[in-house]
This record gives C-alpha cells, sequence and structure tokens, in this order.
C-alpha cells in the first residue's frame, strides 16, 4: 500500500508551497493552480499535493516514541503533554505569537481608532483635526485587512500543530498495539483502541483551537477594561460585572461537560467491544438466528430514559451511550447561546447606567463600548468556556492514551548473532505469567543452520505454532535462551489479509521488483487464478479476503512471505488449505526450489514432504521429544509411527478453489474507488433532512434560527434609538 502510495507520489510534482514566496504564502496564492484544475475536471488522488516532509507519519512517529522512551527512562511517570512540547514547542509558539498579536494589538486597535474617527463627528471637534480622520480611517482599513491576513496565518498554524499531534499520537498508538503482550491484548479490547484513535485523538485535535484564550484573556481584558475607563468613563465598565458573575457558571459548566465525556467515552468502549464480538460472530449469529437478541443488546448499551432532570446532578446515575451523549450536547448548547446576549446584555447595562447617571449617550460613546465589548466576549463568552471544556476533555484523553502507551509490552529476550540460523537452548517459554497451569512449551532445544529446511511435526495442541512464536519473540521466555541470526519473515496459520488488491497484499508496502513478484506469483500457483480475476492482481479480495476461497488465502498469504527478502523463513502449516495437486507444486518450487539456500522452517501436516527436508523436529504436549531425518525418526519413535499411520488411514480432503466466489458484482468494487460528480441532488438534501425525524422537526428549527438571530439582531437596532 504504501509502495502504491509512494509511486502515486513520485508521479506528483513537487508540493508549491516549498517553492513560493512571502507574498503566495501570505494569500494563499500557492493554492490557485488546484482550484484551476478543479474547474476544468474532477479532482483525484493524483492531483494532491505531496505530502510534506515534516507531515510525514513515520517522522512524527519516531520523534513522539524517542521523546517517550526517554521520559519512561529518566522518570516513573512519563508525561504526553511533556513529550508533545518537546517535539512541537516551536510551532506552537509560533501559532500563539500570531494570537497575542491578534488579541492584543490589531483587534485593539481598530476599536481605538474608531472611537477616534466617531468623535470627529461631535459638535466639540475642531476642523484642524479633520485631517487625522484620513489616518483613524485608514487604521481601520488596514488593521480590518491585517485582522483577515492574521487570523488565517493562526488557524493554519493552528491547523498543522493539532494534525501533527493527530498523526503523531495515533501512529504511537498504533506501534504500540504491536508490542503488547498477549495477556494485555487479551484484556483489552479492539474498541478500545478504537476509541483511542477516534473519540480521543478528535478531543485532542479540538483542544488547539481555543487553548491560547486561557492565558491571553487576562491580558487582553486588563488592556480594554483600561481603555474603556480612559476613553469612556468608569459607567463602562458596569457590564463587565454581569459578564464576571456569568464566569464561574461557564466554567462550571464546562466542567460538567467534561465528566459526561468521560462517562460518555467509557460507554463507547463497551458498546464498541459488543459490537466488535457481533461483527466477529456474524455468521453463528445468522445460523441461530439471534439476530433480534443482540439488537435489544446494542438498544440497551445506547438507551436513554428521557429523564433529563433526575439525572443531572446524581452522583450515581443510571444513563446509557445516548443518554450522557444528549446531556452533553444540551451542555454545550447552553455554553454556544451565551454568545448572544451575554455581549448585548453587559452593553446595555452600560448605557443605561449612563443615561440614569444624567448623560446623553453620543455615537462615540456607544460604539467604542459595543466594539470593546464585542472584542472582550469573542474570548470570554465563547473562546474561554470552550477552552476550558476542551481542555478537560483532552486531558481526558492524554490520560486514557498514556495509560495506554504504559501497558505492558513484550520482552524480548532473543538475542542477535551474526550467523544466519536458529538456535534455542534449553528454552522454556508460557503466554502466561501464571507457571501453575500446563506450561506451553519446556525444555525446548531447537537448531537450524543456513540453508537448511526444519520441519516441526505433531499433533494438534503440541507447540508447533508456539514454537515459530518463541522464535519471533512472540510468547514470554521463562528460561533458556534463544539466538537468532538474519532477518525473518513469516507466514502465519490463519491467513490474514487486509481490504486491498491482490497487488497491495503481496507487496505489503515493498517497493516493486517485477521479476521477483512474477517469480513469487508462479511458485505460489497464482497464475492460474489471477487469470481468472477480472482485474488481475489489481483486484480487490474484500475485507480480510472474503471475496476469495481459502486456498487462495493462503497462497497470497505465503506470497507476501515469500516476496520479502529475508535470511530466515517461518511457514506455518501453508499447505493444509490448498489440495494435493497445488500442495505438491508448491513444495517443489517453493521450499525446495526458491528456498532451497535459505534457512527455512516448516510447520506441517503433510508427512509425505518429510523425505524431503534436513531435519524433522517431532513436538508432543509442548516438549521435543525427538529430532533427526526421516529414517531416523521412522524406525525408532513410536510416536512418529503412529502419525505416520494415521496419515495414511485419514483421507486427504480438497479444498476445493471456490472461484465461484468470485462474481460479476465484484467489478464495482475493482481498482480504483468509485465516486459520483456533479451538483448534489435535491434528492440528497431531502434524505438529509428526512434524518432528523420529521420534516416538522426541521421547520422547528430553522423557524428557531430565524427567531434567534432577528432577536439578536432587533436588540442591535435597538442601540439606534438611544
Amino acid at each position: 500500500m504504501n509502495n502504491k502510495m509512494d509511486h502515486k507520489e513520485n508521479k506528483r510534482e513537487i508540493h508549491p508551497q516549498l517553492n513560493s514566496n512571502f507574498l503566495s504564502k501570505l494569500f494563499y496564492c500557492w493554492t490557485f493552480p488546484m482550484f484551476q484544475k478543479g474547474l476544468k475536471k474532477d479532482l483525484s488522488e493524483e492531483d494532491i499535493y505531496p505530502i510534506l516532509e515534516k507531515h510525514k507519519s513515520y517522522q512524527l512517529a519516531n520523534q513522539i516514541e524517542k521523546e517517550w522512551f526517554r521520559q519512561q527512562k529518566s522518570s516513573t511517570k512519563p508525561s504526553l503533554w511533556k513529550a508533545i512540547w518537546h517535539i512541537f514547542k516551536w510551532d506552537i509558539l509560533q501559532y500563539m505569537a500570531l494570537y497575542a498579536f491578534l488579541n492584543w494589538f490589531i483587534r485593539i486597535v481598530r476599536p481605538l481608532a474608531l472611537g477616534k474617527l466617531m468623535g470627529y463627528y461631535s459638535s466639540n471637534e475642531i476642523d484642524s483635526f479633520k485631517y487625522n480622520n484620513i489616518i483613524y480611517a485608514a487604521v481601520i482599513i488596514i488593521t480590518t485587512l491585517g485582522d483577515t491576513l492574521v487570523y488565517n496565518m493562526y488557524v493554519m498554524q493552528y491547523l498543522q500543530v493539532a494534525m501533527q499531534v493527530n498523526v503523531a499520537c495515533s501512529a504511537a498508538i498504533y506501534r504500540k498495539t504491536l508490542r503488547l503482550s498477549k495477556e494485555v491484548l487479551s484484556e483489552i479490547s479492539i474498541g478500545h483502541t478504537v476509541n483511542l484513535l477516534t473519540n480521543d485523538m478528535r478531543q485532542i485535535t479540538n483542544f488547539w483551537r481555543c487553548f491560547n484564550s486561557v492565558w491571553s484573556s487576562p491580558v487582553q481584558t486588563t488592556i480594554v477594561l483600561s481603555l474603556l475607563y480612559l476613553m469612556s468613563g468608569p459607567t463602562a465598565l458596569v457590564g463587565m460585572g454581569f459578564v464576571i458573575i456569568l464566569i464561574p457558571l461557564q466554567l462550571l459548566m464546562s466542567k460538567k461537560a467534561a465528566v459526561f465525556k468521560i462517562k460518555s467515552a467509557l460507554k463507547s468502549d463497551e458498546r464498541i467491544r459488543h459490537m466488535d464480538e457481533i461483527i466477529s460472530g456474524i455468521q453463528v449469529i445468522k445460523v441461530y438466528t439471534w439476530e433480534q437478541p443482540f439488537i435489544k443488546l446494542i438498544q440497551v448499551l445506547r438507551r436513554y430514559d428521557g429523564n433529563l432532570s433526575m439525572h443531572l446532578f446524581r452522583k450515581k446515575n443510571y444513563r446509557q451511550e445516548m443518554g450522557l451523549i444528549k446531556v452533553l450536547n444540551y451542555i454545550e448548547t447552553l455554553l454556544s447561546s451565551f454568545t448572544y446576549f451575554v455581549n448585548r446584555t453587559a452593553v446595555f447595562l452600560c448605557i443605561l447606567t449612563y443615561v440614569l447617571i444624567g448623560n446623553n449617550p453620543n455615537a462615540q460613546y456607544v460604539f467604542v463600548v459595543f466594539s470593546f465589548y464585542a472584542v472582550l466576549m469573542s474570548t470570554l463568552t465563547m473562546a474561554l468556556p470552550i477552552a476550558v471544556s476542551d481542555i478537560l476533555k483532552a486531558n481526558v484523553s492524554i490520560k486514557r492514551i498514556e495509560d495506554f502507551l504504559n501497558l505492558e509490552e513484550i520482552e524480548t529476550k532473543i538475542t542477535s548473532t551474526n550467523e544466519t540460523g536458529i538456535k534455542i537452548e534449553n528454552a522454556t517459554a508460557n503466554w502466561t505469567q501464571n507457571t501453575q497451569y500446563n506450561i506451553t512449551l519446556q525444555d525446548i532445544n531447537f537448531n537450524v543452520l543456513p540453508e537448511q529446511t526444519v520441519a516441526i511435526v505433531g499433533s494438534v495442541g503440541s507447540g508447533k505454532s508456539s514454537l515459530l512464536q518463541m522464535c519471533l519473540g512472540e510468547i514470554p521466555l521463562i528460561s533458556g535462551a534463544v539466538q537468532i541470526g538474519g532477518t525473518i519473515s513469516y507466514a502465519n496459520q490463519e491467513p490474514w489479509l487486509f481490504g486491498g488488491t491482490v497487488k497491495e497484499n503481496i507487496l505489503f508496502g515493498q517497493p516493486m521488483m517485477h521479476d521477483r513478484y512474477g517469480e513469487v506469483i508462479r511458485i505460489c500457483a497464482l497464475v492460474d487464478d489471477l487469470s481468472r480475476f477480472p482485474y488481475g492482481d489489481n483486484s480487490i479480495v474484500g475485507e480480510r479476503g472474503i471475496l476469495l476461497s481459502g486456498g487462495q488465502k493462503a497462497r497470497i498469504n505465503l506470497a507476501r512471505a515469500l516476496y520479502r527478502e529475508a535470511d530466515i523463513y517461518l511457514l506455518d502449516d501453508p499447505l493444509s488449505a490448498v489440495d494435493a495437486k497445488v500442495g505438491k507444486q508448491i513444495f517443489n518450487n517453493c521450499i525446495n526450489g526458491y528456498l532451497k539456500n535459505k534457512c527455512t522452517v516448516l510447520v506441517t501436516h503433510q508427512i509425505q514432504y518429510l523425505t524431503l527436508v534436513d531435519t524433522i523436529y517431532l513436538l508432543s504436549e509442548g516438549r521435543i521429544i525427538s529430532s533427526g531425518n526421516y529414517k531416523d525418526l521412522q524406525g525408532s519413535v513410536t510416536n512418529f509411527s503412529r502419525l505416520l499411520e494415521n496419515s495414511d488411514n485419514e483421507e486427504h480432503e480438497e479444498n476445493l478453489e471456490q472461484n465461484t466466489l468470485i462474481k460479476d458484482y465484484r467489478k464495482e468494487n475493482e481498482s480504483e474507488e468509485k465516486r459520483a460528480s456533479g451538483k448534489v441532488t435535491g434528492k440528497i438534501y431531502a434524505t438529509y433532512l428526512h434524518s432528523f425525524g420529521s420534516y416538522f422537526t426541521v421547520i422547528i428549527i430553522l423557524l428557531l434560527f430565524i427567531l434567534t438571530e432577528s432577536c439578536a439582531t432587533a436588540a442591535d437596532y435597538f442601540v439606534t434609538f438611544w
């Protein structure tokens, strides 16, 4: 897949932002060619600019992992916030400086100039100052333009920081999952990991939009109140008292929102875990017609009892996920509603006080007060509550990610050697730390030399696959020593495919080498299959290879392992899912041909091939009971003779290649993703509106929007009568 992406990026031009000048970056002129191309044709993936070097995931992941590991060595409690700051501090400081310049200078200078310009129209002004009004008007124009430019630069910078942090943390979580011990993996659910990568990462992304208002608001408020007092007198500060009274309420609501966010995240983890189990066992559910009971289970997890008032401030509540989400949305809606009335109410109180003490408000007073309070309210009643809520939610998400990154990892005790091969001496290993039960592998002595083919045989559950897992370092080693020399390529017993093309599943991120690729296709007996596929090796295999037969999945899985250039090949029963004819072809061309000069370990139940390997290891109940060549074992080991007898008596079941699974409808899923183009039809909008529940609900919501804006506009218009 990465190879495909790299191939496409090679075709693209260099990112135009790299060669753009200052004005081009300031006005985003480097994006114009993209818009021009979009006017002429529908944009495709090839038209998108390549990723900037500093935005690439592997670099960001390496940086945050390096800092996280450094903290783990130097501190008992590493902090993800500290790691993020250490890596991105200069980018963060840059956009903090833009925010300060925008809110401490540009947005404060504009009301000052507006007040001076309004003062020109009062009767007290004299003609000698009329030329200054040109300067005031120019300042208003320049600051308005500067506001737009600096704000866009600030948004661009914070979005880049948020994206980089998101990519870095997501990659760190992904890499951590690859290092988790089997015991930990059995305790955590896939739903929990998915929730970390979706909901929690979204909260961390949202954190960066408003957090600057927390440290910027006190300074900005002090500057604005000082200027209000100097320009309009003490009456202009009356409205600030009303704002200060409401701030604790907003902060309390923000804290409540964070609490409900924690509870809803836990419920989401539970629901996703159940959904994953249901999807994994969907075939059993269908066979026994258990659809309705499981539908009710998910509905119970998302159920809301409808009694909002009873549960708002109860310490012990029984609401499920949907109830928690609804309450969270109600609180956030109330917080957003403050933006409509707090500013206007504060200005109204200022003007009312000004009139009650015997003054006659003029345009200069009203415009200055209204403009300065608009600046304050954008921070205090809009950004600050959102920032507090986002910070609390982000802290919860960061804590969940830190707990995940601190989970126990596989402690590999494998030592590397310069000589190619595998050497295991007196090794004992178990999947769990509890050794009271049966040990998985005991007293293992296993040796594979360079250019040697070794077979591992035994009954079901004897530990054959576990022995390969020991070579990979996946199973914890209790005692003994494991030495590995060279790189390893592994083909697991259960074929694993992802939802891409056949080619992408075989390459698996490796660069395309046509000669090697063609040879691997041939020796894995995939030539005939690919010729039947509508798009050859560009055919989609479906999620987990659902569109392929068992034999096809096994051979593609084997081809992936063979395509990777390695010193050691571990093949876990690759011949079990293919018929006798194909199995013989694969063994002769692959194991006895392509891998002849490689260090190869083969787990197999196909006894007929054991005469062609160098050494055979016979396992029983987690122990190697004998080893040697075929003739040595045939005459001396009773268990091996019994294994041969059972093999002769059992009829070999051929797994017929279910090529009928590759139907005509699969053509719709091949190659490039299909997409619609043109205008969005009215039917789409109607379907979207209908999803609200009913058209009556849509009309009510629309009327409420109109009523809200009408009331806000009427309040502003009322000020003109004063």
